[in-house]
């Protein structure tokens, strides 16, 4: 793995195919693979909720994925927790009928807010 570069990908919001392309590139790029770091949200928007989730929790080998909280999986955590209604109900149909809602919903619970890579601070903002 190539530990002097890394990238780093924003706002996915449910656009697989588009983020399926960037990795694809991002291998092809560095074959001996390196660090790619996500800064949150990864669902809402796009149709591909679980394809983005998919991506970004199956680093290939030699591949180092960090992956951040955004908003928006704060908020998905805080409507599976009662704490509010879930504003965008097709990601939300998506990731229950497809996808293990229970883990994803402990996954994302779990995601660090901040990333410190050599003298940069990285956070969703």
């Amino acid at each position: 793995m190539n530990t002097n570069r890394y990238y780093v990908v924003p706002d996915i919001h449910g656009m697989g195919s588009l983020l399926e392309k960037t990795l694809t590139k991002l291998y092809e790029l560095e074959p001996n693979g390196c660090k790619v770091i996500f800064l949150g949200d990864y669902i809402d928007r796009g149709k591909e909720n679980v394809k983005v989730l998919e991506l970004v929790r199956n680093p290939p080998e030699n591949f180092q994925f960090v992956t951040l909280k955004g908003n928006h999986e704060a908020m998905f955590v805080d409507a599976a927790n009662n704490r509010h209604e879930y504003y965008d109900y097709k990601a939300l149909k998506e990731l229950v009928e497809e996808y293990n809602i229970e883990e994803t919903v402990e996954w994302m619970d779990k995601l660090p807010i901040i990333h410190f890579e050599w003298t940069n601070v990285f956070v969703h903002g």
